[in-house]
């Protein structure tokens, strides 16, 4: 599904760049160069380490989550604090109920849209 979310914004004129990330940099190259319409650019990230990822959202306007719903709360704490608006593909509903519980995204003036 990811693939399919960077080919829809790769697509997308308005889009200017979109970030890849990957644990597997490798693997996030490949992809942003077969899908990303030459906007992607791709890096490492590591998922469970909320603090990176918190600096690496910080340069970006929104995020799409395409990882395991278990890596969701972390990286949704991450965007709140980098200020940057989050979705994600959900899969678990506690897991929802726990990002709509993250009731600081309203005052840091991030839209959370969880599963």
């Amino acid at each position: 599904m990811g693939r399919a979310v960077l080919f829809n914004l790769g697509c997308n004129e308005d889009m200017k760049s979109l970030g890849l990330f990957d644990i597997d940099e490798k693997l996030a190259s490949e992809i942003a160069h077969k899908y990303g319409g030459g906007k992607a650019l791709p890096a490492q990230l590591d998922a469970t380490d909320v603090d990176a990822a918190t600096r690496l959202l910080s340069e970006y306007d929104v995020a799409v989550s395409c990882v395991s719903y278990s890596h969701h709360p972390g990286l949704t704490r991450a965007a709140i604090r980098a200020k940057c608006h989050f979705t994600d593909l959900g899969g678990n509903n506690d897991v929802v109920r726990t990002q709509l519980a993250m009731d600081d995204a309203k005052a840091a003036g991030v839209i959370v849209i969880p599963d």
